[in-house]
């Protein structure tokens, strides 16, 4: 099997779905900034992905040796629990929905609903790298602010914000805070942007190291073997595209939030997008290498098909 064959096999390979939830955030009807129908929209996708932000948490106690403590029945000690359980009527999602779509309560939403509103109906060039960064960038950048969007509504809704409750306070100065949402929210605004966002999971996120087991942060070497026997490519070839694409999107998203990269106590916020930044780049060097190989073939080069193509290889490895 070599790279091109692999992503043929699969071009446009939709479930029927997978469909219903494109034509659902494709839709004229569709309004992202009603709380009804966003509510609607994270609970569709996070349960139909199993990625859905009601499965949270607020890390762990952690010792002075800075190790994990656990509890008489050997169990992690939660810093924080979700006080407001849900109801099976889901008001989890629309009490998070109303909390993103105020304007004073999250004012980052409104340049989410426009960067979406933007990048609906576009697609990657591939012959033009600037063009394509500026997109890539951008999907990017809109993940990262739906996650922390989703994190600071679920810590409203779960009381972490309550600055009366003594546990809420100490659970914060420990530095609780709702676990990052990063796999569910590439998954969720992929589908309102599919030619533009790239999808990441712990399955994905795996594949792709080993099609391009190149990465500042989490590079081993025994992909680069898996890569060249499953795909009949080497990674070396696509290091230089790879590198200068991976430092135009930092320096892009640098100029955008220079707190970014920042990380909070304990969530690893930084370490997560700067993971996702990378899995970005694997993907869209793979997509960019199938788009120029293809030749006259009818294969399609989409964020869906690379999404694909990474757990296919993951499988198989």
């Amino acid at each position: 099997m070599d790279l091109k064959t692999a992503a043929e096999t699969l071009n446009g390979s939709f479930s029927f779905g997978n469909r219903i939830l494109y034509d659902m955030c494709s839709s004229p009807s569709t309004d992202l900034s009603n709380p009804e129908h966003l509510a609607d929209m994270i609970w569709l996708i996070g349960r139909a992905y199993a990625a859905s932000p009601e499965r949270r948490t607020y890390g762990y106690v952690r010792g002075e040796d800075g190790k994990l403590k656990k509890n008489g029945d050997n169990k992690w000690i939660p810093l924080w629990k979700a006080i407001n359980a849900n109801d099976g009527k889901g008001g989890y999602f629309i009490s998070i929905a109303n909390h993103m779509t105020d304007v004073e309560k999250s004012p980052s939403f409104k340049h989410l609903f426009e960067t979406v509103n933007e990048l609906k109906g576009l697609t990657y060039k591939y012959n033009n790298v600037d063009e394509d960064i500026d997109a890539l960038s951008k999907g990017i950048y809109a993940v990262y602010l739906y996650n922390n969007l989703i994190r600071d509504a679920s810590e409203e809704f779960d009381g972490l914000n309550t600055s009366n409750n003594p546990k809420a306070i100490t659970a914060k100065k420990a530095g609780a805070r709702c676990k990052n949402q990063i796999s569910f929210c590439s998954k969720f605004l992929h589908f309102h942007c599919p030619g533009i966002v790239f999808i990441i999971d712990q399955y994905s996120l795996e594949g792709g190291k080993r099609v391009i087991p190149l990465g500042r942060l989490s590079y081993d070497p025994k992909f680069e073997t898996a890569s060249k026997e499953l795909l009949h490519l080497d990674p070396v070839n696509l290091k230089e595209v790879y590198d200068d694409v991976l430092d135009k999107v930092t320096a892009r998203l640098k100029e955008v939030d220079a707190n970014l990269f920042e990380n909070d106590t304990i969530s690893d916020k930084a370490e997560k997008i700067k993971s996702y930044i990378e899995h970005c780049t694997r993907a869209y060097c793979v997509a960019k290498y199938l788009n120029d190989a293809k030749d006259q073939s009818s294969l399609t080069v989409t964020p869906r098909l690379i999404d694909d193509l990474f757990l296919r290889v993951k499988n198989k490895s």
